[in-house]
């Protein structure tokens, strides 16, 4: 009788586990945590000093004997047991008072290998989940942009995360085409701090690489190039001729050059999709264009840029950041559709693709 009520008072929820932020939606109650994937701990012992938030205002500034790990890297696990631990905390604070073994469902990346989905189950394990499903993340972040993904016409995802930029192509609720790169938000922030100290000498940490994207960073187009030399901001640094502390004024033309090649190559990546696929689903895309996602399409002018460089229409989501926790959001309020099929051929017969694994017994 006791495991029935807990089954019963158990909660279904859905987890975004990004490179840089996490977070968890609880079925009924809305999304319950949202934290940097950070974890904070001493050297020798191995102790957590900070998890999430906190541990992110420590990056850069560490003092002696404590390290900032960001266990998640290019959307997928690479600290297996710092990822387990953090999930653990978060897990703790978002599920509060909830009773039983919720059933679980997580967004990946595209691109991630057996191997790396592998991961995530165990990570799981750990957290006394009843099951898991994993979806990929541009078919989630498709179904929280509102498109019709049941219909059968091709639609083109672009999912621009912290990790990894992610290019789904969608027909009758189901993966056609799926490619995922390192060309994120990260990358953008790595982007900027290797052109500063190749053009300039000039030494900057992640954080502040990350403050400057936010300013100053926007895609070139023919319209904005006078804008960007307009814009300016004065950072702080490290001069590596001296070694000192230094300051550096940045124009919007600067971080422009910066972030160029990998725009490109993000371009690159989205009209390469198309000769991998048939003509009518291209034919498509043509029509409906492509669906920007992520904290990365947030960049100014990206979506101009990118309609220049593919002659594609871009449109962003309307709420682009939130697109792949509430496309788990949607999905977890229906868990239990997807726990009735899963007698049958998962692959088949679940809604969306969702691959699953029921918990060890």
């Amino acid at each position: 009788m006791l495991n029935q009520l807990r089954y019963l008072f158990s909660q279904d929820v859905g987890l975004d586990l990004g490179t840089a932020t996490t977070i968890i939606y609880v079925r009924d109650k809305g999304i319950t945590l949202r934290q940097a994937s950070a974890v904070a701990i001493e050297k020798d012992s191995g102790h957590f000093i900070a998890i999430g938030n906190e541990a992110l205002e420590l990056l850069g500034r560490e003092p002696e004997g404590i390290e900032v790990i960001l266990p998640v890297r290019d959307g997928v696990i690479h600290n297996f047991e710092i990822t387990c631990r953090m999930l653990e905390h978060f897990f703790a604070k978002a599920l509060a008072g909830s009773f039983g073994h919720p059933s679980l469902l997580v967004g990946v990346p595209a691109g991630t290998t057996v191997i790396e989905r592998r991961a995530i189950y165990e990570a799981a394990s750990y957290l006394d989940i009843s099951e898991v499903f994993l979806i990929d993340e541009p078919l989630a972040a498709a179904v929280g942009a509102g498109l019709d993904i049941h219909q059968p016409h091709g639609s083109m995802v672009l999912d621009i995360g912290g990790g990894t930029a992610d290019i789904s192509v969608i027909s009758l609720a189901g993966t056609v085409y799926a490619y995922s790169m390192p060309l994120a938000g990260d990358a953008m922030d790595q982007a900027i701090i290797d052109y500063l100290r190749h053009e300039h000498a000039f030494l900057i940490g992640q954080r502040t690489a990350n403050r400057i994207k936010h300013c100053l960073g926007s895609a070139p187009t023919e319209s904005n190039s006078y804008a960007s030399k307009r814009s300016c901001l004065t950072i702080g640094g490290r001069a590596i001729s001296s070694g000192m502390p230094a300051t550096l004024e940045l124009t919007g033309e600067d971080i422009q050059k910066a972030l160029l090649p990998l725009l490109k190559k993000i371009a690159r990546a989205v009209t390469d999709t198309l000769s991998d696929l048939p003509p009518e689903i291209v034919n498509d895309i043509r029509d409906s264009g492509v669906t920007l996602t992520g904290g990365g399409s947030l960049l100014k002018n990206l979506a101009a840029y990118l309609n220049e460089e593919t002659e594609l229409s871009m449109k962003r989501a309307k709420e682009p950041l939130e697109c792949v926790v509430l496309g788990l959001q949607t999905l977890v309020d229906h868990m239990d559709t997807i726990r009735n099929r899963q007698g049958r051929d998962i692959h088949a017969s679940v809604p969306l693709s969702v691959t699953s694994r029921a918990r060890a017994a």
